[in-house]
């Protein structure tokens, strides 16, 4: 379900596309369980075994009692599984651990960045010249995009690093800014 630009299975982004989403998503789940409490973990684990059980009831359920083959899909789970790290992500924002987690988040930020520049990227190059086709796929495309496949394959990632700069920044900026709850309240006026 990640870094799925291609349309179909049969051709599949780069492997580090996988390897940095779980990573990521790993490490979401292992802060929240680790500093969240027991409601949290409830609602957490109600997600997961919502994303993993409604699949397996329509296909083993309804679908197979008809005589029908396996209809559930991967792009129909997402918007159960894509609830997992969203509210496991929601557990973990308190304003403590938020100041302490706030460069480790932006590095995990930059890695999915870079995941879906590599997954855009692999689909860019599956539709110009094929999936095995050069790596220079600007070069002599077979099939062009309405936008130069080269302008794309430069500005597509230069977006993602902007918006990644700019979060970066205002880590940097909330890091030397005091916060709320260490600032002493404002005195009475007289």
């Amino acid at each position: 379900m990640t870094g799925m630009f291609l349309g179909w299975g049969e051709t599949l982004p780069p492997a580090g596309t996988f390897i940095i989403w779980t990573m990521v998503i790993a490490a979401i789940l292992t802060l929240a369980l680790l500093t969240c409490n027991r409601h949290q973990i409830v609602i957490i684990a109600a997600t997961m075994a919502t994303a993993i059980g409604v699949p397996f009831l329509i296909d083993f359920g309804g679908a197979a009692v008809r005589g029908n083959p396996l209809v559930w899909q991967g792009r129909h789970g997402m918007a159960l599984a894509v609830g997992i790290p969203i509210i496991a992500a929601f557990a973990i924002d308190y304003p403590a651990l938020a100041r302490r987690l706030n460069r480790v988040a932006c590095t995990l930020g930059c890695l999915l960045a870079l995941a879906t520049a590599l997954a855009f990227w692999s689909s860019l190059r599956r539709y110009t010249v094929g999936a095995s086709g050069p790596l220079s796929f600007w070069v002599h495309p077979e099939w062009t995009p309405p936008v130069s496949p080269l302008l794309l394959a430069i500005v597509f990632p230069l977006l993602l690093g902007a918006v990644g700069a700019q979060q970066w920044r205002g880590i940097l900026h909330s890091e030397t800014q005091p916060h709320a709850e260490t600032q002493p309240p404002p005195s009475p006026s007289a």
